[in-house]
């Protein structure tokens, strides 16, 4: 049976509301950096870009954060991502180089391209030193304070940190300072060395659920590779993984064509976080308040012919006609189970701690019949809007009849979020329900079912990055299926995922259950076209407690809100300091020469579906693997 961690953890976690998530910057985002070159250990002459806080001065280091560029070098993006760190996070950024000052980029062909990449895909000391390179850099720097230097890659720089932390990763016993966060964005795994030794590096991979870029052999690697280089950490590394359904490669990169609002601004935010708590910043789980009396009245109810009694927590400076957004509690302990209603209460929604005594968790008839007996019931209270309404599961019982009532495929359209914490996902991966949902699929789908990455032909069932229609000839053709991001507004909009119902999370532990059977989770959600978000965390602890109940904090604040249009969310407007001349890099002298660097794009544009595929086209052929 699994235990849920200490409540009074869960109920710091909770204790101050939150806002509705944005992105941090656009194409319009102004840039403000300073050209730096720096060498690698070969000597190989790298430039890149520093950009500071406004209100830095000399008696105060700051943390800092290295952006790893994507295929296309350090180009404005990388820039504006490190602008975006300094001026909204106080934190010093830099865009790194891993190419080389002044290097010819190759020509958009898959021909000189793949030749370029492989350098660094088959030479992992030469991908190392050059992300280590900007590491030195970096922690030279006067402003910098060498123990809090963290790094952020994007595609191709989320493939260096793969590449760094299983060959670098490992804290060493001489004088070289190691860095306090690595985070990976939509990184392109194909195929890549498992470590060499430890991984002392707290590390974060943030990834599309339809981006074949990291599909499910690649995420079983990927958890393997950090549950091997941590098991042996004398520090008890930490490590998660996070993926957004119907989310494909470069979300987070706001001129592809691919970019998705909503998943840039989630996983920036899950970004942020992480990074404040490796820089020491938030003190959330080491000054955990004492738990509280639960503020709870009882609630009489009934599902079918059995009396059940639940426990209601009302906002009591709530206006007497206004309908208030209700979250309701699953918890096998109904002590926990009121405290946490009485947590919601206190971010002005009404609580209600369900009673689960007696309901036979293996049974999915019954679990769904009492869960959708406690939303009736809710639906029906004084005060409450029948129109938003939440689920949250805690533990073994609680957390696995969340997942099940999610898979149901007549879910209450009231349900807006159904969060899941610590369910028995190796039981539910193998309950009768997902294995006559993925024989569905299998079924539905001709070429054999779901697929992740754009495998498997026919017309229906779920698949990872689109069907592959193989009937034209041998010919492969993608078509969207239960897969957004292909539309001709520059992929999904925030506004239509926050209004699908149901937002689903599940946050679980590697160390219990296992890689296999959350990718037979997953399967089965895509599908039903489910909206879900899976986090993975190296051990279920305090610390993992702590940063999924704020995700689930900020999923329902996007989904209560009253949002019809995404210019609800991103006003237009016009922002002081973006006029095309501001937009120029500043180039300050140094004692070094700085020299005005040509760009010339690998991509040519990476706002088209056509030069990403032309990247793909580059790792695939580098480790010999076809699309067709």
């Amino acid at each position: 049976m699994k235990y849920l961690i200490a409540l009074s953890v869960i109920i710091s976690c909770c204790n101050a509301a939150t806002s509705i998530l944005k992105p941090a910057g656009s194409q319009d985002t102004p840039i403000n950096v300073i050209a730096n070159n720096y060498t690698d250990v070969d000597g190989t002459l790298l430039q890149g870009y520093l950009s500071l806080p406004d209100d830095i001065d000399n008696n105060t280091k700051r943390s800092a954060v290295i952006i790893l560029h994507d295929a296309d070098g350090p180009t404005d993006y990388e820039k504006q991502r490190a602008s975006i760190i300094s001026s909204q996070n106080g934190y010093i950024g830099f865009a790194a180089d891993m190419f080389g000052y002044n290097v010819e980029l190759p020509e958009n062909s898959w021909g000189s391209g793949q030749s370029f990449m492989s350098q660094f895909f088959t030479n992992e000391t030469l991908f190392t030193q050059r992300i280590q390179a900007a590491v030195d850099h970096v922690q030279s720097l006067d402003e910098v304070d060498a123990s809090k230097v963290s790094m952020i890659g994007y595609c191709f720089g989320g493939t260096g940190i793969v590449t760094y932390l299983n060959n670098n990763g490992e804290v060493k016993d001489d004088s070289s300072i190691p860095v306090a966060a690595a985070i990976g964005v939509h990184p392109s795994l194909l195929d890549w060395p498992s470590p060499k030794g430890n991984i002392d590096i707290p590390a974060l991979f943030l990834t599309g659920g339809a981006d074949f870029l990291t599909g499910p052999e690649a995420m079983l690697k990927l958890e393997t590779d950090m549950e091997m280089g941590s098991s042996n950490s004398s520090v008890n590394t930490p490590w998660e993984t996070i993926r957004y359904a119907k989310i494909e490669h470069a979300f987070s990169n706001f001129y592809s064509d691919r970019y998705d609002a909503r998943a840039d601004a989630r996983s920036w935010e899950s970004g942020l976080t992480f990074l404040a708590e490796e820089f020491g910043e938030q003190s959330d789980i080491q000054s955990s308040p004492p738990i509280m009396e639960a503020d709870v009245m009882t609630v009489d109810y009934l599902d079918g012919i059995y009396s059940l009694m639940g426990y209601v927590a009302m906002p009591k400076d709530a206006e007497k006609e206004a309908l208030l957004p209700a979250v309701i509690i699953l918890s096998q302990d109904m002590e926990q189970g009121s405290q946490l209603a009485t947590e919601q209460r206190d971010m002005g929604y009404i609580g209600f701690s369900a009673d689960l005594d007696g309901m036979d968790d293996s049974n999915t008839t019954e679990v769904i019949s009492r869960v959708s007996a406690t939303i009736n019931h809710v639906k029906t209270m004084d005060g409450v809007d029948p129109n938003k309404v939440a689920l949250a599961g805690f533990g073994g019982i609680g957390g696995t009849a969340a997942i099940y009532y999610a898979m149901y495929q007549d879910t209450d359209m009231a349900i807006k979020a159904i969060s899941s914490f610590q369910a028995n996902l190796n039981e539910v991966a193998n309950s009768t329900l997902v294995t006559d949902m993925l024989k569905s699929a299998m079924s539905d789908s001709a070429g054999g079912g779901a697929a992740w990455g754009g495998g498997g032909g026919g017309g229906g069932g779920g698949t990872w990055g689109g069907e592959t229609n193989v009937s034209d000839g041998g010919v492969s053709t993608e078509t969207p299926s239960n897969n957004w991001g292909n539309n001709d507004s520059g992929g999904r909009q925030l506004s239509d995922t926050i209004t699908s119902t149901p937002q689903i999370l599940i946050q679980s532990g590697a160390d219990e259950d296992e890689m296999e059977n959350v990718i037979k989770i997953e399967q089965a959600l895509m599908s039903i076209g489910a909206n879900y978000e899976l986090s993975r965390f190296s051990t279920f602890d305090e610390r993992a407690t702590t940063r999924s109940m704020d995700q689930m904090d900020t999923l329902l604040t996007d989904v209560f809100s009253d949002i019809t249009t995404d210019e609800d969310i991103f006003p237009t407007e016009t922002t002081p300091g973006t006029e095309e001349n501001d937009l120029e890099p500043e180039v300050e002298e140094k004692s070094e020469p700085v020299v005005e660097e040509e760009e010339e794009e690998f991509i040519a544009d990476d706002s088209s579906a056509e030069s990403l595929l032309v990247a793909t086209w580059i790792g695939f052929f580098v480790f010999g693997i076809t699309l067709f």
